[in-house]
């Protein structure tokens, strides 16, 4: 059907276009490679009000998966939003069942833009068990504090979860200039620094997953 690479995103329905799979689909395209999508919930939101959602089952997240990997070849993966980690372990299992070297981005939507906590408890040690089966983790800095709690300094709080799981870091949801840096949990890397363009709630992953994306694909 097409020689790009088929990319999927696994994330909630936006009707917005703000986020979710909309946006990761324009992102895909924005980034020449091929977007796919499964649900995992519908929201009922605009770009400035949350008024709720509805979660899509696991059985018909699995059945949106089989489908499509019945059909596709797809290496690649982000996923966003989803209910619980039992549902994330669920995905994350199905995924590698149908292919084992998939590579698994996760951008952990933690809160909705305008203002909707979606998880406001975690289990860290779930959480870090599952990072591990992961290629990568996409937060920015308020959900790199959720994730690290017990460390000081944004450093030392991205080379210890980078530990379980390479990590880029992006600049956004704070008073910064638009960054993303990469790390293990040895070094940091930071590729993109000081553009001059100050960040709204939507600039970084219209900004920066296309970069991040040609450097995972191309």
């Amino acid at each position: 059907m097409t020689d790009r690479p088929f990319v999927l995103s696994i994330a909630g329905f936006d009707p917005s276009g703000g986020a979710g799979i909309l946006a990761d689909i324009k992102t895909f395209e924005a980034s020449r490679v091929y977007g796919l999508g499964v649900c995992t919930a519908l929201t009922f939101q605009n770009d400035y009000q949350f008024e709720g959602l509805k979660w899509v089952s696991k059985e018909d997240i699995f059945r949106q998966l089989e489908i499509l990997f019945r059909t596709y070849t797809i290496d690649f993966v982000k996923i966003g939003l989803v209910e619980n980690l039992e549902i994330l372990d669920g995905i994350v299992n199905e995924l590698l069942r149908f292919n084992p070297a998939v590579k698994i981005i996760f951008d952990p939507i933690l809160k909705a833009s305008a203002g909707f906590d979606f998880h406001r408890e975690l289990n860290l040690i779930v959480l870090k068990n599952l990072l591990q089966k992961m290629f990568l983790i996409t937060p920015n800095l308020p959900e790199l504090d959720k994730l690290v709690p017990h460390k000081s300094g944004m450093d030392q709080k991205a080379l210890t979860l980078g530990k379980s799981i390479g990590v880029y870091l992006k600049g956004g949801h704070a008073e910064m200039t638009l960054a993303m840096i990469y790390y293990t949990g040895r070094s940091s890397n930071r590729f993109l620094k000081d553009s001059g363009l100050q960040t709204g709630k939507s600039m970084v992953p219209d900004v920066c997953y296309p970069l991040l994306l040609q450097r995972i694909l191309l």
